[in-house]
């Protein structure tokens, strides 16, 4: 696979997590750079870099290295800690990358891309339409979609808990 560095990252949590072929996602077990697949359940997954990912299947997406990832299909949660700002999340649709934050991107089957920001900010840029190349800030409670040829910014907050505080350790209840 080209673009795609060799890293060897453990499986760090898995409740209900299974792949494609029906085999469970096994804490502590190894995942390569390449094709993910996950037909369901939630499977957290730490990079090197510091990063942290949950997958919420059915989702399919690439880990091309410790900082970088492209989400096909599926709905992926991100805490990044100041050592990995920069981390790269790549849609059909987007490029998003990391100013040190808590975040979640949503693809579905048309390649509709939503990102919410539960902390800090990141960066959208549009793949697909030049005229909308210039990276737009997406900060803390705000939404964007990316769809078709434009970027929606149009301040829309979404809804969180009162006191919410993203969880930094653990997928499963303490």
């Amino acid at each position: 696979m080209t673009g795609v560095q060799t890293c060897a990252l453990p499986i760090s949590q898995s409740v209900g997590g299974y792949n494609n072929h029906g085999d469970a996602f096994r804490p502590g077990a190894g995942l390569d750079a390449g094709t993910l697949e996950v037909s369901r359940g939630l499977v957290r997954v730490d990079f090197s870099s510091g990063a942290q990912i949950a997958i919420e299947g059915p989702a399919s997406l690439e880990i091309r290295s410790d900082m970088h990832i492209v989400v096909n299909r599926g709905i992926v949660t991100a805490i990044v800690p100041e050592a990995a700002i920069g981390f790269v999340i790549e849609t059909e649709a987007a490029r998003v990358v990391d100013l040190g934050t808590a975040f979640g991107i949503s693809v579905d089957e048309d390649g509709q891309t939503d990102v919410c920001v539960f902390e800090g900010e990141v960066e959208v840029n549009h793949r697909t339409n030049s005229s909308e190349s210039r990276p737009r800030r997406v900060t803390e409670d705000r939404k964007s979609v990316v769809q078709g040829k434009s970027v929606d910014l149009a301040g829309r907050r979404f809804i969180k808990k009162k006191n919410y505080k993203p969880r930094r350790r653990s997928l499963t209840p303490s």
